[in-house]
């Protein structure tokens, strides 16, 4: 809208409300107007319209539709005489953007990115477990014979990489440095450093979003974020009983004997955690992803059926047979719709080839 503009047009009206009729109830507060033509006073006369024409829509603290000024003045030939009013319009609309920026980065949404990534690190010491199950099972006899021997896992693992090739609003991450996980992955210029509990993903001063929801002192915003990684290891069975290890007046051999139960149970414990853990995570998924698609402009975006393939699967493993069937009605809706539009262009381009009207 321009920022001098008192009423709105019946234009404007059929749009907004035709707009609005495809939302959910809950899309209100992710309505804010964008104003041009600014002079850089209050848009008063915008407002009242706003108003008046009852547009629902994200508020300030004093009840006031949420804003942002802006004047494009770039394409008007430069004038030394009027370098003020020029510099005075750029500032307008740089501190205008980065408010922007910032409210969407401040956005009451969890990342189901995040979430699957969490999905496949749990996988991953799922699979480490399995490995060192299937070692002890193979050598039990070397174990309670104390033999010595090496067996090879992969682990996983995080390490904190520069962020490179990317744009400036994906320049830095705040990053939790217990968990070793990105937590807020944006330039976040309007936070500083110093002073992360001010960002978005921060609840009274711990995180929202990092598995252990740690204090905001633990965590750090720079241009580096974590990343997984996997790497072979060689080791023993006299490293590994040593997470185990405690007073014993026994000799070694039946001390080892005792070791190899202790390792077999507390791996078994670790898995069942671990796949609790996994559920958790897939319901929070699902969960997510049917939000998404109900408020969503179309239920079959591209951004829903992106994660479908990762998550039906291992939907499968848990039995979800309704959720699974829920999903699969998403992504077959959304191939059809892909099917249509490449349709509709292929059809479009004979036409200008033929010159069919």
């Amino acid at each position: 809208m321009k920022a001098s503009q008192n009423r709105l047009s019946d234009r404007q009206h059929y749009i907004f409300h035709s707009v609005l009729s495809l939302f959910g109830r809950d899309i209100e507060n992710n309505i804010v107007f964008i104003l041009t033509q600014s002079d850089g006073g209050p848009p008063t006369d915008a407002l009242n319209a706003i108003k008046k024409a009852e547009i629902p829509c994200r508020r300030d603290e004093d009840n006031e539709p949420v804003h942002f000024l802006f004047n494009n003045r770039q394409k008007q030939k430069r004038d030394e005489q009027y370098e003020h009013l020029n510099r005075s319009d750029w500032e307008t609309g740089e501190r205008s953007m980065n408010e922007f920026f910032k409210l969407l980065e401040e956005e009451n949404r969890k990342s189901v990115e995040m979430t699957l990534g969490r999905i496949d690190q749990k996988e991953s010491k799922m699979n480490e477990l399995n490995q060192i199950q299937e070692v002890l099972r193979q050598n039990r006899d070397k174990i309670e014979n104390h033999e010595k021997f090496e067996f090879t896992v992969t682990k996983s693992f995080t390490e904190k990489v520069p962020i490179v090739n990317e744009w400036w609003w994906n320049s830095k991450a705040t990053c939790c440095s217990v968990c070793e996980e990105n937590c807020h992955e944006s330039h976040c210029s309007s936070v500083s450093p110093n002073n992360l509990s001010q960002c978005w993903v921060m609840s009274n001063r711990h995180c929202t979003v990092c598995s252990g929801k740690c204090h905001s002192s633990v965590h750090v915003k720079e241009d580096k974020k974590y990343v997984k990684k996997t790497k072979e290891v060689t080791m023993t069975f006299d490293q590994l009983k040593l997470k185990y290890e405690h007073t014993s007046d026994q000799n070694e051999a039946d001390f080892d004997k005792e070791k190899y139960e202790t390792c077999k149970k507390e791996i078994e414990e670790s898995k069942n955690k671990i796949q609790e853990e996994k559920s958790n995570l897939l319901n929070e998924a699902y969960m997510a992803i049917m939000s998404l698609s109900k408020i969503a402009l179309k239920a079959d975006s591209a951004f829903t059926l992106l994660h479908l393939d990762f998550l039906i699967p291992r939907l499968k493993e848990e039995g979800k047979d309704e959720w699974i069937k829920k999903l699969e009605d998403l992504r077959k809706a959304g191939e059809e719709q892909r099917n249509k539009g490449a349709l509709k262009l292929l059809k479009g381009f004979w036409n200008y080839v033929t010159g069919n009207n």
